[in-house]
């Protein structure tokens, strides 16, 4: 039976209590936190439900992928030999190099002039609005070689995303699914995958458009910006390193909650204290 004290009557027990407490705020030692509640939130089993039924309600999504280059349209060209032109770009500075080894310099006038000194009288380059090819003053014409673009310094890319066959595990505290991604004309994922929420570390919910941005940057590219529409947003599981794509920003965001949820009664999440 526990004994409470009243007014200023102390029992025996309670002043045992009392002199222990006292001694351990004299040691410096920290009391512990009280245990968690157990009872916190939806249970395994209704948050797998939850989670499954959603991911099968996506179904297939289409979106179109708006690309642009906010460097000057100057890259890769395609001369009358059909040698390769890199064209790089310092400040005005402009550094032509052919696919041989061989350089030439030149200087950009204006957004769609340069000047190069291919010899001592040649040559001026204009390249056209579209972005597709440059005439030079000798009378020849270079064509753009960048792939998928459309004038030069932007693009566009018809993507098509699909989740079937969902099944969530108790048990296993497990996703399985199929995943089809189309990029253009190529399939770029048709594959059975997994996730085991224990080995999850960190859900993210983001725009497709930073996403993109975000992949673009480390391959090289942070000069490109990107634009998707209809808008699609990423649900981001890193740990397995898995996507969810869905139109519908709430449900992202409550898909997200409910993965939470589970990875934390599944034993997962991030290890790291800091």
């Amino acid at each position: 039976m526990l004994v409470v004290a009243t007014k200023s009557r102390m029992t025996p027990i309670t002043a045992v209590a009392a002199l222990l407490l006292s001694c351990v705020r004299a040691g410096g030692q920290d009391v512990p936190p009280p245990p968690k509640p157990t009872d916190d939130g939806p249970n395994l089993e209704v948050t797998m439900k939850f989670i499954e039924d959603k991911l099968r309600s996506i179904g297939r999504l289409n979106y179109i992928g708006y690309i642009h280059d906010n460097e000057p349209p100057v890259s890769r060209w395609l001369d009358l030999n059909s040698d390769t032109i890199t064209v790089s770009r310092s400040g005005t500075a402009l550094t032509l190099r052919y696919s041989n080894g061989r350089t030439a310099s030149g200087t950009l006038q204006g957004d769609f002039t340069m000047a190069v000194g291919f010899t001592a009288d040649c040559c001026v380059g204009t390249i056209s609005e579209d972005g597709s090819h440059i005439d030079w003053s000798n009378g020849t014409t270079w064509t753009s070689v960048q792939p998928g673009s459309t004038n030069g310094r932007d693009w566009q890319i018809r993507f098509s995303t699909e989740v079937t066959d969902v099944r969530a595990s108790v048990t296993d505290c497990r996703i399985d699914y199929h995943w089809r991604e189309n990029k253009g004309n190529e399939v770029t994922h048709d594959k059975d995958s997994r996730v085991l929420l224990k080995d999850v570390r960190a859900v993210v919910v983001k725009t497709r458009d930073l996403e993109l941005k975000e992949a673009d940057s480390k391959a090289g590219h942070p000069e490109w910006t990107s634009r998707v529409d209809p808008p699609v947003f990423v649900v981001s599981l890193s740990g397995p390193d898995s996507v969810f794509y869905l139109y519908d920003e709430s449900l992202a965001n409550r898909m997200a909650k409910a993965l939470v949820h589970g990875v934390e009664l599944c034993g997962g999440g991030s290890k790291d204290p800091f």
